[in-house]
């Protein structure tokens, strides 16, 4: 059956979902929290899925607004913009990219070329 799912987006530089396989990402938007909270957010992504398919694991990068793009120029064929999304009445934007090769903690702060 396909459908749509909804996604959380850990505030990370880089993690990884298991999807089922060829799941379609549609878009990312933050939401106010359901509890309540006080300018408390959360960032979500929702992605067409087939349920019957097998799962695989998608790694995505966070980028934020004015900061390094860690990702090497001949690699960038290889990043997809997901959405950008605003928390805190727009004092800090987030740009998810999905990313088909291995990133890590070091890529994503800059310590690696």
């Amino acid at each position: 059956m396909r459908t749509v799912w909804k996604f959380d987006v850990p505030m990370e530089d880089v993690f990884r979902v298991s999807l089922p396989r060829g799941a379609r990402i549609l878009g990312v938007q933050a939401m106010p929290a359901q509890d309540d909270v006080a300018g408390a957010e959360s960032v979500h992504f929702w992605a067409l899925v087939d349920t019957d398919a097998p799962e695989e694991i998608r790694r995505f990068y966070l980028a934020t607004t004015g900061n390094p793009f860690p990702v090497p120029a001949h690699l960038l064929n290889d990043v997809w913009h997901v959405g950008s999304f605003q928390l805190s009445g727009g004092s800090f934007v987030g740009h998810l990219f999905g990313v088909t090769f291995p990133i890590d903690e070091d890529q994503a702060n800059g310590k690696v070329s």
